[in-house]
């Protein structure tokens, strides 16, 4: 029996390729620089490999810069 699964909707971003894949989409991120978990827009990433940089804009507007290894758990964010 071969049984195929996909990582669904609301599929975890891990690297640096996740991010720039999905931007323009929303995401849910835990990181200690948004104080917690929070809903974000994927702006972009910047930096060379291994040392990359997110930019995000929060629910209020603000754009941000997070480190991607400040992330401590990312996810596409699929609103109903």
């Amino acid at each position: 029996m071969l049984e195929v699964s996909s990582p669904g909707i609301e599929r975890p971003l891990h690297k640096a390729a996740d991010w720039r894949r999905f931007v323009g989409q929303r995401a849910s991120v835990l990181s200690p620089a948004l104080q917690g978990r929070a809903e974000v827009e994927i702006l972009g990433v910047e930096g060379l490999d291994g040392a990359e940089t997110v930019v995000i804009r929060t629910a209020h507007g603000i754009e941000q810069r997070i480190a991607l290894a400040d992330v401590k758990d990312a996810r596409l964010a699929f609103t109903w």
